[in-house]
């Protein structure tokens, strides 16, 4: 039987939760929650076919690669038959890159320290890094920044 905090879903009881987003940089978002909850949030198309049991589905539209499977909810304790039919999903959504992706965030990781070591090696990038030390110790700049940006959190924005 359902209750005020469950919903019934092909027979089986799923608890009513909030959608999960969870942002790993560089890399993917991922989506868990209900079919509802992700169509509220626009992420699943009209026409998706829901999957049965364990089948993943994959799908690319405006340079995005979607993912969407069933997955246990942290709520739920026990093996796989208990939450098989349970809807509660997964939608990973990443970049289509083609055949780059996973060299991405090493590249990335690269680039970051080639500028610190370009920074700590030539002229320009002594002059940045002074410029920068300046605007942190100017007061008038720094109130600037406040009232620009609104709130006081990001007046050590540099």
């Amino acid at each position: 039987m359902a209750t005020d905090n469950s919903t019934a879903y092909q027979g089986k009881i799923c608890r009513e939760t909030e959608l999960i987003v969870e942002i790993h940089p560089r890399n993917y978002v991922e989506y868990k929650g209900t079919l509802a909850q992700l169509r509220a949030e626009g992420l699943i198309p009209s026409n998706f076919r829901i999957p049965n049991r364990n089948i993943d589905m994959h799908w690319r539209l405006n340079g995005f690669e979607f993912n969407i499977h069933r997955c246990r909810p942290a709520w739920l304790k026990g093996p796989k038959a208990l939450w098989l039919n349970v809807d509660y999903w997964s939608l990973r959504l990443e970049p289509f890159l083609g055949n780059v992706g996973y060299n991405q965030e090493k590249l990335y990781e690269l680039q970051c320290e080639m500028e610190l070591v370009k920074n700590a090696t030539t002229l320009s990038g002594r002059i940045l890094t002074t410029q920068h030390a300046e605007a942190k110790l100017d007061d008038t700049f720094q109130d600037f920044m406040e009232l620009a940006i609104g709130s006081h959190q990001y007046k050590r924005w540099i």
